[in-house]
């Protein structure tokens, strides 16, 4: 009969959460040419990226393919680590283990592990080639965000899944849209006219991870031609994309699904909030947008948004909950479904 005493995540006794993390991290020890290749994964990766990524201006392509590359890693380890342990979880549900102890303990090792994977790349892009530009903080805090939210996806997604070769075949449904959605391949300005993409891109983990990547190509900097200009240019564009996105970024979100007046004001109060202070320097201008053309922000100016953290914490942490109890609720149905 199934044990009705309560419990908590952090309780002490073989069923809290420390303890299951300890018994997963036994797990993948154990398995001592499986951690190595985990470990050697993003190294590759990275020298792959070097080798045939060679000009100086390709930070931002290089940290584009860094970060899926990240989310792919991070999706698929955890895709595969609880449908491997349905039959082993049905009988100790049966001795007082708590779900939500072991779904968090899953959240726990294995995003451990995809952070680390997340740091091996980046040194390996900051080491080999011509390195990365950029703020490394953003980066870093980037790549790591990106690594524990594709991890929470992919144990929601080996939650629902009945074996291991169907969580194998959904990651790669996963990935595909974050690398159409990130606003890289395909920048904002491809959105303007667009709502259903513009809503689901700005949804989706990647578009958030690469509004991290863009803030942190231009943080600190102050905002010139040649500066641009060094931070990749693309052909297509007369200045880089990722400036574009960032001006975009500024633009209510009611915006992109027709809400709202066409022509609206950018109030002083928010370009304070875009730029650090300088002493000296012009008062600001409300910009006038007449949408959907882009804005015209303010250059020569040191790029500082005091907001630019704002929306990817609150996205990404609710991509987690989602997940988390998405897969609570998908293995406890799952779970009553086995004999």
């Amino acid at each position: 009969m199934r044990s009705t005493r309560k419990s908590t995540l952090f309780e002490r006794g073989p069923w809290s959460c420390r303890m299951l993390v300890r018994r997963q991290f036994a797990v993948i020890l154990a398995d001592k040419m499986g951690l190595l290749l985990m470990f050697v994964q993003p190294l590759l990766i990275s020298a792959l990226l070097a080798l045939v990524v060679t000009q100086e201006t390709s930070a931002p392509k290089k940290l584009f393919l860094g970060m899926i590359a990240v989310m792919w890693l991070a999706c698929s380890n955890g895709a595969q680590v609880v449908v491997r342990e349905r039959a082993i979880v049905s009988r100790e549900r049966l001795a007082g283990l708590r779900l939500g102890s072991y779904v968090m303990s899953k959240y726990v090792s294995m995003g451990l592990l995809a952070s680390i994977q997340a740091l091996l790349l980046y040194l390996g892009l900051k080491v080999f080639g011509n390195g990365v530009s950029g703020d490394v903080l953003w980066q870093v805090g980037s790549l790591v965000s990106a690594a524990w939210v594709m991890t929470a996806i992919g144990v929601w997604i080996s939650a629902a899944c009945s074996n291991p070769t169907q969580a194998a075949l959904v990651v790669p449904l996963v990935i595909i849209p974050q690398i159409l959605l990130a606003g890289y391949v395909f920048p904002l300005e491809e959105w303007k006219t667009r709502p259903v993409a513009a809503v689901l891109g700005f949804l989706s983990p990647s578009r958030t991870t690469q509004h991290m990547l863009d803030v942190s190509l231009f943080y600190g900097r102050r905002l010139d031609l040649e500066e641009m200009e060094q931070l990749g240019l693309d052909a297509a564009y007369k200045e880089p994309p990722h400036w574009r996105n960032l001006r975009l970024s500024v633009i209510p979100i009611g915006k992109w699904i027709g809400l709202g007046p066409d022509e609206f004001e950018i109030p002083v109060s928010r370009l304070e909030t875009f730029y650090a202070v300088e002493e000296g320097g012009k008062p600001f201008k409300p910009v006038v947008v007449k949408w959907p053309s882009t804005p015209n922000l303010p250059v020569r100016r040191i790029y500082h948004d005091q907001l630019a953290w704002h929306f990817p914490v609150l996205s990404l942490s609710a991509w987690m909950l989602i997940s988390f109890f998405g897969a609570l609720w998908v293995l406890s149905k799952n779970l009553g479904n086995l004999k």
